[in-house]
């Protein structure tokens, strides 16, 4: 039973899938491949996957390399329609132990890729408050609960502001209070 339902669990998927044969030729991708590549299955199906390239559908082919390994290889591809793939693609094997077909799956990263953007200007940001408030709290603590009167005690002071966004070790040694960072 479940040998007439393959194909339909291909295209339920979410991630594209594609096939190729050795020459390589494209056989068939399912629904996901075509709307993340933003191409129609009637239009890409048949053609070689050079001719794909020459057209400008990706930038980067993982068909070739798997057949040339005779391994699964991963990498990462634009595609015309702007998105960023994770494209694995796979080595199917016959008798004779040569590759026959190519198997890929592909994610879209483009999303991911935003979101990680997002996050890092957050802890930018978080980073810049940070600071901010720790200028504040000493600024705070400068003029309310420190006295430093010579100059000596004023030039560790300087120091100690200076310093006091880093995370770093501050040796304080006397008689005349040297400062090492």
């Amino acid at each position: 039973m479940f040998e007439k339902q393959w194909p339909s669990v291909l295209e339920a998927m979410t991630d594209g899938v594609w096939v190729c044969d050795a020459t390589p030729k494209l056989l068939w991708i399912n629904s996901a491949c075509e709307e993340l590549n933003d191409i129609r299955r009637e239009d890409v199906c048949g053609k070689t996957v050079q001719e794909l390239f020459g057209q400008g559908n990706f930038d980067n082919d993982v068909t070739h390399e798997v057949l040339r390994t005779k391994k699964p290889v991963a990498i990462i591809q634009k595609v015309k329609s702007g998105r960023v793939l994770l494209v694995n693609g796979v080595p199917v094997f016959d008798e004779s132990g040569e590759v026959s077909l190519v198997v890929g799956s592909e994610r879209d990263l483009t999303e991911l890729n935003l979101l990680r953007g997002e996050l890092e200007k957050k802890q930018q940001l978080h980073s810049r408050i940070h600071t901010e408030l720790l200028a504040m709290k000493l600024r705070d603590l400068k003029t309310q609960e420190i006295i430093a009167v010579s100059d000596a005690m004023k030039q560790v002071m300087d120091t100690v502001f200076r310093v006091a966004d880093f995370d770093t070790t501050v040796l304080l040694n006397g008689p005349r209070v040297q400062v090492r960072v």
